[in-house]
């Protein structure tokens, strides 16, 4: 199973970007991504994979999945959807996302539901076209919980070139709270697909810093 998962890293290459936006109708959408990151403290590796994939079902209805395989070789998973809450003549977007899933380590497998909530908008920062998002989810399973909100704002230029400023906030059951910032850049490689590029910068087990990249795809 892990190794289909690294081919498919390989081969489509997660960009926390969905917003409340749903995706047009038959539609869809692929981002892949590899973050490495090393401690400041002992220069301990960790390194996680990740896929994204979503879909324009109907109108008011995105169907996607989001997953991944860390150094320890624990996989996680969640089919979601997405729907409208509220939309206002500002511009901003409300929406909800519900998904099922679970983790799977070492031959033991843990089922998970995942509740979220994303707010959004397009935003014009010196005559160039962006989005700034909130988005936040909380994963249950039996045994533990994990919350995660992430502040997204990015700017397209002219030359369709997209500069992002990330910064994430998780705390679980087990683990104390921690922050993560990640300036990126992503590039056109063709009409439908970008490589993104970045750094992160943790504050969880004495601050760690690492690089990201990441492939988008359209379809």
């Amino acid at each position: 199973m892990r190794y289909i998962w690294i081919i498919l890293a390989i081969w489509f290459a997660t960009a926390a970007q969905a917003g409340p936006w749903q995706r047009p109708v038959s539609t869809g959408f692929m981002s892949s991504s590899s973050t490495f990151t090393v401690s400041n403290h002992d220069l301990s590796l960790t390194y996680y994979s990740g896929l994204y994939v979503e879909y324009g079902l109907s109108k008011t209805t995105t169907l996607g999945f989001s997953g991944g395989l860390n150094e320890i070789n624990k996989i996680n998973g969640h089919a979601f959807l997405r729907r409208p809450i509220k939309t206002w003549e500002s511009g901003w977007l409300f929406a909800y996302e519900i998904g099922l899933g679970g983790t799977y380590h070492l031959g033991a497998s843990t089922p998970e539901v995942r509740l979220g909530l994303t707010l959004g908008r397009g935003i014009t920062i010196r005559q160039r076209k962006g989005w700034f998002t909130f988005d936040t989810s909380l994963t249950k399973s039996r045994e533990d919980w994990n919350l995660t909100s992430e502040t997204t704002l990015g700017v397209t230029t002219r030359n369709k070139w997209k500069w992002i400023a990330q910064v994430t906030a998780e705390r679980s059951r087990y683990q104390p709270a921690h922050i993560s910032v990640s300036p990126s850049v992503a590039f056109p490689l063709g009409k439908r697909v970008h490589l993104q590029v970045g750094l992160i910068g943790e504050s969880r087990g004495g601050g760690r810093v690492g690089i990201k990249t990441s492939i988008w795809r359209e379809f």
